[in-house]
């Protein structure tokens, strides 16, 4: 499951979406994240993604978004397809 925020002037929109939930192509394919943009009826470079694998980072970055590596603990560090790393809950909030 990941987390896909609408971004505007403010957040305007979250969804939590699940490939579960759609018969499209998994990750690393980019349908999935396009599916939740067209969901929250945005541009999917105006979303923001909260992702913790690594096939989600790269089909959140193929679309555009910024992206979120949650990393539930572990050590990861920042790549070309990831903005910003966070390691807790916690660090989630201030980002």
């Amino acid at each position: 499951m990941s987390a896909v925020i609408a971004i505007g002037d403010h957040i305007t929109a979250i969804s939590m979406v699940s490939a579960e939930h759609i018969d499209l192509p998994g990750k690393p394919e980019p349908f999935f994240y396009e599916h939740a943009a067209a969901e929250l009826d945005v541009s999917s470079s105006n979303c923001l993604v909260i992702e913790n694998s690594v096939n989600g980072v790269r089909a959140a970055a193929r679309v555009g978004s910024m992206v979120i590596r949650f990393c539930h603990g572990a050590s990861v560090q920042a790549t070309g397809r990831i903005d910003v790393v966070s390691n807790s809950p916690d660090e989630l909030g201030s980002v």
